[in-house]
């Protein structure tokens, strides 16, 4: 980790601080995104410093440079009806005029006074943006990436004429930058119409069809985790109505190469959005995570085979393959399953099951379909849209399942929308 310093001085107590690189990069993000919670500042703190930090000591540091430094203004929402009833802060000017010296924003850059009035949609567009940063420093175990992404938002990247020539006739809430990547986030706080989130994504087609970057959008759903609620159950019938609702515009969102859904909810916006900023699921080995693994097993009483094929008389869509259980005493007995690979979030593969669900020939109900998860470090939410039978939801971190050492290989039934209430079963 880097240990440079700089010492600041305020002008008008005369008293100075030495910075840290951590206290410089939160300053910046703060530049960028105006005001922040202490609970954000403190995850913004551990992501670039690789370490757990209690909010408790963050909050004092903030405090001494509130009152002392000319750095921070805190503001605390003591209002009865507050969202936020906490600790905000934001800049004061000396310190954009030092971040300038510093060469860590541009020269010139503005100083405009922000509105006293922070929404919750806005906390929570910016609580996606901590966690994804968090996120990504864990799986890198680094801060290098960090200052490597752009942050800023859409508007502050490009001038109103380009934002207008470029043809999105919408702003994101968020936005992110990294390489030849370009992530939308849209911050749904569960109040606008579905067929107003129809109609952004219909936007985000017609921009991509004008362009030839890289687009990612990923539309957030709120939960109560933004207060570190334990039953933050997402709004999984809003998302599933959302999946299936972009079926208007399936055929283009299937095949425009430079376009990407994603539905997740903020619980897991972090574990999402660094995924695809570090291009995790494009590299996913399915085959050495997953299926090797379940051919080479040697506990229980089952051998497991598996084989790739796309043309099968059952489905009148192409899969990804077969599998089949046999018994080693019972060699006349066996069980076969078709399968194809998935994702969590990702409409395209949300979409396919269901095409190839519905595409299974009418009488042809004997074997099952199982859905195969990337082997993952974090459990995630199967997100569907619409509920299936004789489909199998095969995720190995969900169920804790060990390919190599547990008996029974369990999966979920894709029977209802709250995973939670999928049944659990063996996969027999």
């Amino acid at each position: 980790m880097k240990s440079k310093t700089y010492k600041y001085t305020s002008k008008g107590t005369q008293k100075s601080f030495r910075l840290k690189e951590a206290d410089i990069f939160v300053f910046t993000f703060l530049y960028y995104k105006r005001h922040l919670t202490t609970r954000q500042i403190t995850q913004l703190y551990s992501a670039f410093e690789g370490r757990d930090f209690s909010e408790d000591s963050v909050f004092t540091k903030l405090n001494r440079f509130s009152k002392y430094g000319a750095i921070l203004t805190k503001k605390i929402d003591k209002r009865d009806d507050s969202i936020t009833r906490r600790a905000t802060f934001s800049l004061k000017d000396r310190m954009v005029d030092y971040l300038q010296e510093i060469g860590r924003i541009p020269t010139g850059s503005s100083k405009r006074r922000y509105s006293s009035s922070i929404s919750l949609h806005t906390l929570c567009s910016r609580e996606t943006l901590v966690r994804t940063l968090l996120e990504v420093s864990k799986k890198t175990n680094t801060n290098k990436l960090l200052c490597e992404l752009d942050i800023r938002s859409y508007h502050q990247k490009q001038k109103k004429t380009e934002i207008e020539d470029a043809g999105l006739l919408l702003i994101p809430d968020e936005h992110i930058s990294y390489q030849d990547k370009n992530i939308y986030i849209e911050m749904d706080m569960c109040k606008e119409t579905n067929a107003t989130l129809i109609e952004k994504v219909g936007k985000y087609i017609e921009y991509a069809q004008k362009n030839n970057e890289n687009i990612t959008v990923v539309f957030v759903m709120y939960d109560k985790s933004m207060f570190l609620a334990e039953d933050a159950d997402p709004p999984y019938v809003r998302m599933k109505n959302l999946l299936f609702s972009m079926r208007e515009y399936h055929e283009l969102l299937m095949n425009l190469p430079n376009l990407n859904i994603h539905i997740c909810s903020l619980k897991e916006a972090g574990d999402v959005i660094s995924d695809i900023i570090l291009g995790i699921d494009d590299n996913q080995n399915f085959e050495q995570d997953i299926l090797q693994p379940l051919s080479q097993r040697t506990v229980g009483d089952a051998d497991w085979r598996y084989a790739y094929v796309e043309k099968v008389q059952t489905f009148k869509e192409t899969i990804d393959g077969g599998l089949r259980r046999a018994y080693r005493r019972d060699k006349d007995a066996m069980q076969d399953f078709f399968f194809i690979f998935g994702n969590e979030n990702d409409y395209r593969m949300i979409a396919r099951l269901d095409d190839v669900v519905f595409s299974r020939r009418e009488g042809d109900e004997g074997v099952p379909l199982v859905v195969i998860y990337p082997k993952r470090n974090k459990a995630r939410d199967i997100l569907l849209m619409d509920t299936y039978d004789n489909v199998l939801l095969l995720s190995l971190q969900n169920e804790g399942v060990t390919i190599d050492a547990d008996e029974q290989i369990m999966a979920r039934t894709a029977n209802n929308i709250h995973p939670k209430r999928r049944k659990l079963v063996e996969l027999y």
